[in-house]
Parts: structure tokens; sequence; C-alpha cells
């Protein structure tokens, strides 16, 4: 424990204790499990983190829940090899730089590992520990010819349709209810949602005007009766990337602001996943009505809409706060107004029930859409 503190202390004297890699840092000490200090001590796995938080730094870096998770997949790399990780990469740039016949080849050697982990963990599991793996040999300027498997196994993600909305929708409770429309008609994300301030004023990064926060506009919406889309902007935890996207009027009439709650979904925050709440609503719901649906399905539905509707990839980006290399593009960015106005010329094939009036959403049964 002593050599690993030394370490971070010793950064602290380059890096300000009060700067956000300084506090980085400390946050990282305080919180390894005490059987990865000595890993967390080594030359290579410092430069590593370092560059992985230099290569966010523009969105705060990496958090330290995110780099432990990391240095603990290094860590049982490094004892599956016998060898720590300094000596792993000593041996891997020998290995690169000396053209011999016994030239030990790190990518079979990876390639071996990758079929211990599938036999022990699911194939997601397995990617993200072997993607931690690759990238501390990288920023350890050792490219190995090894390219880690897709996440996506083979055939075409399932999308819902409009139609199996309309079911899952009057099958389920109010609560539910509320959050299809608000995911299927946004396109953000579980944790997303769940991160909505509805108190706060949003920023239009086009021409800096502060917009209205979204309790203000649901609420001047249900006073003027009127059917216009509610403006949310946030800055996705995951990748730092703003999202500027609507809940369109479907979605509005199924939301009950609470006066006491800065949230549009306060009673499924969990303490340390939030998102899990969600996913177990979806696991009930199809326990009770034989009806298998995730809640990123419904966030599909929606960029799938969008693509049909040939809307731009670059406004469909926006929306849901997807990173592009293509969005230098917009200089300075679309208007409100701009995304507005797309967003409304979409919407009539994003929206699940033309037929009712929003308000008339709250009391719809299987009978009424003619499912029995």
């Amino acid at each position: 424990m002593e050599r690993a503190t030394n370490v971070v202390k010793d950064r602290e004297r380059i890096v300000p204790e009060d700067s956000g890699e300084g506090v980085f840092w400390n946050k990282l000490r305080l919180e390894t499990p005490m059987q990865y200090h000595e890993t967390f001590s080594q030359e290579s796995v410092q430069r590593w983190i370092d560059k992985l938080w230099n290569r966010r730094i523009d969105s705060g870096g990496i958090d330290s829940r995110t780099a432990i998770a990391s240095l603990r997949y290094v860590h049982e790399f490094s004892k599956y090899l016998n060898k720590d990780c300094d000596e792993i990469i000593k041996d891997a740039r020998q290995s690169k730089l000396l053209s011999t016949t016994n030239q030990y080849s790190w990518e079979e050697v990876i390639e071996s590992y990758e079929k211990l982990l599938f036999t022990k963990h699911k194939r997601s599991t397995g990617i993200e520990k072997l993607n931690a793996i690759k990238s501390f040999f990288s920023h350890n300027r050792v490219e190995l010819d090894y390219d880690a498997p897709l996440r996506a196994k083979g055939g075409k993600p399932k999308v819902p349709d409009k139609q199996f909305l309309r079911k899952l929708f009057v099958l389920a409770d109010l609560q539910m209810r509320s959050w299809i429309l608000v995911q299927s008609q946004s396109g953000l994300s579980e944790i997303d949602i769940l991160k909505v301030d509805v108190d706060s004023c949003n920023n239009d990064p086009g021409v800096g005007e502060v917009y209205p926060s979204v309790r203000s506009q649901i609420n001047a919406r249900s006073q003027n009766n009127s059917n216009d889309a509610v403006y949310v902007t946030l800055r996705r935890q995951k990748t730092g990337i703003t999202a500027e996207t609507f809940l369109g009027p479907e979605a509005v009439s199924m939301i009950r602001l609470r006066e006491s709650s800065r949230r549009l979904f306060p009673d499924w925050k969990g303490e340390k996943d939030p998102a899990s709440t969600v996913r177990k609503r979806f696991v009930q719901m199809h326990r009770e009505t034989d009806v298998q649906i995730t809640a990123h399905m419904l966030r599909r539905y929606f960029e799938t809409t969008l693509q049909l509707a040939e809307v731009n990839e670059l406004i469909i980006n926006i929306f849901m706060g997807h990173s592009s290399k293509k969005m230098g593009a917009f200089y300075t960015g679309p208007t409100i107004a701009q995304l507005r106005e797309k967003y409304l010329e979409v919407y009539p094939k994003v929206r699940l029930f033309p037929e009712f009036d929003p308000r008339q959403l709250w009391g719809l049964t299987p009978k009424m859409i003619g499912v029995y």
C-alpha cells in the first residue's frame, strides 16, 4: 500500500491537488481495493490511466470507477501470465523489435485468453475486458495485430415496430406508460432520462440563448393547451457528448412532475446503478404480460424511425447524444428552432396513437386499440 500511496503523492507535486486530474488521482488512490495496489503502482499502468484521462480531458476525463474496473481487468491478465504489468510491456516491446524464429506472439496469447474469458463470462463482459487489455498495450506503445471481437452478434438488432409498442403501452401500468413514451419519443438512454433535471435552464449552443426549464415548458404547455414539443438538453454521462432532443405531446401528456423533485422519474433512482431499476421493470413486465422488450429497444425505435424518415445523420446524432467525426460540419450548431422544426416534421412517424388526443392516453384500454 505504501508504494502506491507514495506514487500518487509524487503525482500531486506535479499535478495541482485541486485540479480535475489531481482530484481524480486522489479518488483513485482512496477507492482502489488493496489487492490492486501493487498493480496500480506500476509505471506502465499509471502511464495507461494517465493517457485515458488525457484522451477524454474535454469531458472531464474518465471517472475513478471506470479506471478501477479497467485496472482490475489488467490485473487479472497479469496474474494469468504470472508477470507484473511492467514486465509484460517490456517483454512485448522486445518481442516486437526482435525478428527471431522464437518470437513471442502476443496476439496468440490474447487469443488464448479470449477463449478463457468467454468460458467464464458472458460475451459482453469478455469483450469489455479484452478491450481494456488492448488499450493497456496501445497506450504503452505496443500495437497488437489483434482485433477484439465486436459486441454485437451476427444479424440485425431487434427494433420494435409501432404496433408492438402500442400493445406494450396498453398492457403497462401508468408509470411504465410514461416511460415508454418518453424514451421512444426522445431517443434518450435510461440513465440520460433519469439524470434530466427538470428545473435547470437549457442553453442553446447555437446562439447562446437561455431556454426555459423542462418544468416551465410543461407547465406553460398545459396552461395554453399547446401541442408543442418540450426541448431537453443534457450532457451524456458516458461520453460527455451533449444530447439535444424533445419530448413529443404524447410523452408530455403522461408526465406528472412533483414539486418536491427535480427528476422526471424520481422513484426510479437506484443507489449504484439507477438504470437497473428501469431494466427490472421491463423484466417484471415480461413476466406479467409475456411481452419481451428491453429499455434500449425504445431508443433503437426512435433512431430507426428517424433513419427511415431520411433525417440527416448529424441531426440524429444531436438528438441521441451520439459522437460523430462529422460533427465539425456544424460550425455553430443548429438552433433550437431548427431542431424543433425537424423533430415536429418527423414526429407523426414516431407518434404511437395518432387517432387519440394525448389527454386520452391515461385511460386507454387493450380493447380500445384492439388488443384482447
